[in-house]
């Protein structure tokens, strides 16, 4: 936690430039963690989707559809 205050203020009070400089320097270490590692997409594909087509098809047997 003190490591994340220390970058924290190191990069948005003592010297704004650093987040820039990183992402010009880093595009892709920079897409990447700029898309949360891709765990929203993946977590919805390996586990919401196929849940909500779960619960569509007993909802549609439950009703005759």
């Amino acid at each position: 936690m003190l490591i994340g205050f220390v970058l924290a203020w190191l990069f948005y009070i003592k010297d704004p430039s650093i987040p820039r400089r990183l992402a010009e320097s880093q595009p892709i270490l920079y897409r990447f963690l700029l898309n949360k590692w891709y765990f929203d997409e993946i977590y919805d594909v390996a586990f919401i989707r196929p849940a909500w087509r779960s619960a569509r098809s007993c909802g549609n047997a439950a009703t005759g559809r």
